[in-house]
């Protein structure tokens, strides 16, 4: 069955497919990384470094590690809801691994991938299920974080001319996001669904599809369980949101008023989205563009790049810290 000429061409396939998207990732990756070089200068740079505030810096950096609670308890609502249990310690553990490998795997999420296979293997869960209550997971924080750019740019509208773009293309994903859920729980849609599924050649591959469609359907069936997702979703921005606004207090000459963070910091997370290697270069040279429309010149702008990129490493290194120690205990 493994030399089926079938499956081998899908395989063949699927690899083409992988090799291009890598292709593309680091074109994006080298690309933003470009750019953000060539629009800072390097002495400046310096000297903002020399006058930060490292005592409120580090008072960023403590509010900044508690955004991995709401997260954690997040995932583990949503797993629990689906019938995988798991403790709290495991979904931070897993959870903080699972940015390890998102600093360092060559693709946007596949931290998360890693976070579902490590948590299947312990509980002996359905690796198809898990993973889909990562997904869950994930897409309310991204309603979450277009909610809150919606919002923050009605309420400022009239400041900068950006903003119109910036509400026009929120609004048009999230209705794109919408119409997409709405057509996927349409029963005539999940009709055709079900014969495909049906008619997939490898037994496992109809077991985790069934798996998916399993959680989306008891997640769908239980907003108030969905709607606690999204109001720890909230708190988790919200979270990022203030340590941003505490660390741009510790540069100098920074300036942007206090609602930018509500917008550029959702922008953030939502352009990490696009294909890049880990999300690098796109998230720097994203607080160099979306702080600009509020006045912060570009150094000032990279420096806030920076030490975020700090704070993520630090998140990175934790994570690679505990999954070798997992690995040992496993060993021993």
């Amino acid at each position: 069955m493994g030399n089926d000429p079938k499956t081998m061409n899908m395989q063949e396939k699927s690899r083409k497919q992988n090799y291009l998207f890598l292709i593309v990732k680091i074109f994006f990756t080298l690309g933003a990384i470009s750019w953000f070089v060539s629009t800072i200068q390097l002495d400046e740079l310096i000297e903002k470094l020399t006058n930060i505030n490292w005592i409120v810096v580090g008072f960023s950096f403590l509010v900044f590690l508690t955004c991995i609670i709401p997260c954690s308890f997040r995932w583990m609502l949503i797993a629990k809801l689906c019938g995988f249990t798991i403790s709290f310690s495991t979904s931070i553990r897993n959870y903080i691994i699972g940015i390890f490998f998102d600093a360092f795997l060559p693709t946007g999420k596949g931290g998360d991938v890693v976070r579902g296979v490590l948590t299947s293997r312990q509980y002996g869960y359905s690796l198809g299920g898990v993973l889909t209550t990562i997904f869950v997971e994930r897409f309310t924080g991204l309603i979450v974080a277009l909610f809150i750019v919606i919002i923050a740019c009605l309420i400022t509208l009239s400041d900068i001319i950006e903003f119109k773009s910036v509400l026009v293309s929120a609004v048009i994903l999230m209705s794109c996001l919408a119409g997409v859920t709405i057509v996927f729980f349409n029963t005539v849609f999940r009709k055709y669904l079900n014969k495909i599924i049906y008619k997939l050649p490898v037994k496992k591959l109809r077991e985790a599809a069934d798996d998916v469609i399993l959680v989306l359907d008891i997640c769908w069936g239980n907003p108030r369980v969905i709607l606690s997702a999204g109001v720890l979703s909230l708190i988790n921005q919200l979270i990022i949101i203030v340590s941003a606004y505490i660390m741009a207090i510790a540069i100098p000459d920074f300036g942007a008023s206090w609602y930018a963070f509500p917008i550029v910091i959702p922008l953030i997370f939502i352009s990490a989205l696009l294909p890049s290697i880990g999300g690098y270069g796109i998230r720097e040279a994203g607080f160099v563009l979306f702080f600009g429309w509020f006045g912060v010149n570009e150094e000032s702008a990279a420096v806030f790049g920076i030490f975020r990129l700090f704070f993520f490493w630090f998140f990175s290194a934790t994570g690679a810290i505990l999954f070798v120690l997992g690995k040992k205990g496993k060993d021993g």
